[in-house]
C-alpha cells in the first residue's frame, strides 16, 4: 500500500544435490486457491504442498518485517511459516520520518544544536541567555529522542535495525545526552560508576557536538541527496542531481564534521587547564590552524590528551579529506566527459549527418532558415536538395 514490493518466500529446510533438484517434481499447489499462505516440504521428495496458515511476505528492499517459525509434524514433514508482523501505523510513521521535509528539518535542528552548544561555552554569559540556551538544548534533546523512538517503533520487527551504523550514531548522540544528566543527578551511585569525561559537562558537550554526524544520512546515496535538494527547492527535476554534486557535498561535510568533532575534543581536554582554550571558539581557532597549517604557535596543547587529540585529528584529516577529494576529482572528470559527448552529439545534430539518407532518397532536413534547391544537382555526384545558400555539396563535399 505504501509502494513497497513484497513477494512470497519459502526457504528450503534441506540442501539438495544437483541430481535431486533435477528429479524434483513440480510443486503441487493443492488447495492453494483457498489460502496459498503456508508451504510445507516433505523431506523425501522436496515436494511443496499447501496448507493453511499466516501470510508469508517479506520486504524485498532489504528491510524485512517478518519472523520465521518452523514446526514438525508426526509424519516427518516440516513447515516454514513466515508471518508478517508490523505494529499499527508503522508504515505511515516510517514514511513520514523518511520524508525529505523531515530530513531537512532535522539537519537544521542539528546545526541549531551545535550553535547553542558553542555559544553556551562563552565565559561570563548572561544567566538569562544561558537559561534560554539550556531550554533550547533540552527541547532539541526531547525532539531527537522522540524521532529515535518513532524510528524504532516503525522498524520494531526489522532484524538488525539497532545495529545499523546510522542508528548506532543516533543512539550515541541522542539517547546518551538525554539520559546521562538524569543518571548523574538522580542516581548518584550509578552516576559515580561513569567515567568523568562522559558524565561531566564536557562529555555532554562532546556528545551534543557529535550530532553533526546525523547529517551523513542526507549524503548516504544519490536518492537521499536528491530528496534533500528537492526539499530545499534546488534541482526539482528528477535526474538533475549529478554525482559530482554529491561528492562535493561529502567533501564539505567531511571537513566540517572533522573540524567540529576535533574542536569539541580539544575543548574537553584543555578547558580548565589551558588558559588559552576556554571556549568553543578558542578550540575552533586552534583546530583550524592545526588541520590546515602547521599552526601559528600562539595556542598549544598542554595536556597529553590534548596532544593526542591533535595527532588523531591530523591523521584523520590526512586519511579522509584526500580520499573524498579524489572521488570529487573523478566525478568532475566524468562530468567533463559527459559534457564533451553531449557537445559532440549536438554538433552532429546541428550540422547534419551527410552520410545518412532518409527513406525518400533525400538527406535529413534540419530546421533552419532558407530555401531548398531541388533542381540544381551537384556537378560532381549529381545530388540535389541543397540549401540555396550552400557552397558545398552535402553528399560528396565538393564545391558547388
Amino acid at each position: 500500500a505504501h509502494g513497497k514490493k513484497r513477494t512470497a518466500v519459502c526457504q528450503p529446510l534441506m540442501r539438495l544435490s544437483e541430481n535431486d533438484v533435477n528429479e524434483t517434481p513440480t510443486p503441487s499447489l493443492g488447495s492453494s486457491r483457498d489460502d496459498p499462505r503456508r508451504l510445507q516440504e516433505t523431506p523425501t521428495t522436496g515436494q511443496m504442498t499447501s496448507t493453511r496458515g499466516t501470510d508469508t511476505d517479506i520486504d524485498v528492499t532489504g528491510s524485512p518485517r517478518a519472523t520465521l517459525s518452523s514446526g514438525a509434524h508426526a509424519d516427518g514433514t516440516r513447515e516454514v511459516v513466515e508471518s508478517s508482523k508490523e505494529l499499527p501505523w508503522a508504515s505511515v510513521i516510517d514514511e513520514m520520518i523518511e520524508s525529505p521535509q523531515i530530513e531537512l528539518l532535522g539537519s537544521l535542528v542539528v546545526l541549531l544544536s551545535s550553535f547553542c552548544v558553542a555559544v553556551s561555552t562563552v565565559d561570563n554569559l548572561d544567566y538569562s541567555l544561558l537559561d534560554v540556551l539550556n531550554s533550547v538544548e533540552n527541547g532539541i534533546s526531547i525532539l531527537f529522542l522522540g524521532e529515535f523512538i518513532l524510528r524504532w517503533y516503525a522498524n520494531f520487527f526489522v532484524k538488525g535495525f539497532l545495529t545499523q551504523p546510522l542508528i548506532l550514531i543516533d543512539f550515541v548522540v541522542v539517547v546518551l545526552p538525554f539520559f546521562l544528566p538524569m543518571i548523574a543527578s538522580n542516581m548518584p551511585v550509578l552516576g559515580a560508576t561513569l567515567p568523568p569525561w562522559l558524565a561531566g559537562k564536557s562529555g555532554l558537550i562532546n556528545l551534543r557536538l557529535l550530532r553533526i554526524l546525523r547529517l551523513q544520512r542526507v549524503l548516504l546515496n544519490m536518492e537521499n541527496f536528491s530528496k534533500f535538494q528537492q526539499a530545499l527547492g534546488v534541482n526539482t527535476d528528477e535526474g538533475s542531481v549529478k554525482e559530482y554534486q554529491l561528492r562535493l557535498a561529502r567533501v564539505v561535510l567531511s571537513v566540517f564534521t572533522l573540524v567540529s568533532i576535533s574542536t569539541g575534543l580539544i575543548l574537553t581536554t584543555e578547558r580548565g587547564v589551558n588558559p588559552n582554550i576556554s571556549t568553543y571558539f578558542d578550540g575552533l581557532y586552534f583546530g583550524l590552524t592545526s588541520l590546515t597549517t602547521v599552526g601559528f604557535g600562539d595556542i598549544t596543547p598542554v595536556t597529553a590528551e590534548g596532544r593526542l587529540v591533535v595527532c588523531c585529528s591530523i591523521l584523520a584529516g590526512v586519511a579522509i579529506i584526500p580520499a573524498q577529494a579524489g572521488a570529487l576529482v573523478e566525478a568532475l572528470l566524468q562530468r567533463d566527459q559527459e559534457k564533451q559527448k553531449q557537445q559532440e552529439l549536438k554538433a552532429r545534430s546541428e550540422n547534419g549527418n551527410v552520410n545518412q539518407i532518409n527513406s525518400s532518397g533525400s538527406p535529413p532536413i534540419q530546421p533552419r532558415d532558407g530555401m531548398l534547391d531541388t533542381r540544381t544537382p551537384c556537378p560532381t555526384c549529381g545530388a540535389t536538395f541543397h540549401w540555396s545558400d550552400a557552397e558545398f555539396c552535402w553528399s560528396c563535399g565538393n564545391h558547388l
